[in-house]
C-alpha cells in the first residue's frame, strides 16, 4: 500500500473548499480539531486556516465540554466516551445530568475541540483582517 504523497492533506482541503464554492457559492469553512482524539489543526495550519481559539461557544469561550459514558462502559477506554448529546438520542428518553448519575451514567469533563476557520471567496482578505486570529496551538503529548 503506497503511502500518501508530502503535502496530500493541505492540498485536498484547500480543493474541496475551492470545489464547494464555486459549485454552492459558500465560501467560508469552519473545522475542528480534538485534542482528546490527538488532534491539532496540523492540516488546517498547513492551509493557513485562521486559529479561533478553543472551545467558541457564542460570544464567549468555553475550556472544557461535557463526555457522558454509559453504564456498561470502560472509563479507560478513551473510544467509549461520547459527548452530552448521547443522553438525547432519538428512541431513547431524554436524559438530565442528574438522571444519567442516578442512572449509573459516568460524565467527565474534556478539553474543548480547537476551531478553525477559513474564507476562499472574493472577499477572503477584507474577511480575514476582521477576525481575532490566535497563534495556533502546539501538538501535545497526553
Amino acid at each position: 500500500m503506497a503511502a500518501a504523497p508530502p503535502n496530500a492533506a493541505s492540498y485536498l482541503i484547500n480543493t474541496a473548499s475551492k470545489l464547494v464554492c464555486r459549485i454552492n457559492g459558500a465560501a467560508r469553512f469552519f473545522a475542528y480539531a480534538d485534542p482528546m482524539a490527538g488532534e491539532y489543526g496540523a492540516g488546517l495550519q498547513a492551509c493557513g486556516w485562521a486559529y479561533l481559539g478553543q472551545g467558541l461557544h457564542g460570544d464567549g469561550y468555553r475550556t472544557h465540554r461535557h463526555a457522558v459514558l454509559a453504564p456498561d462502559g470502560d472509563p479507560d477506554d478513551v473510544a467509549q466516551w461520547r459527548t452530552s448529546r448521547a443522553l438525547r438520542r432519538r428512541g431513547r428518553r431524554h436524559l438530565s445530568f442528574a438522571e444519567a448519575l442516578a442512572e449509573g451514567w459516568l460524565i467527565g469533563v474534556r478539553p474543548a475541540e480547537h476551531v478553525y476557520a477559513t474564507h476562499v471567496g472574493r472577499d477572503r482578505k477584507a474577511w480575514r483582517k476582521g477576525l481575532p486570529v490566535l497563534p495556533y496551538p502546539k501538538p501535545r503529548l497526553y
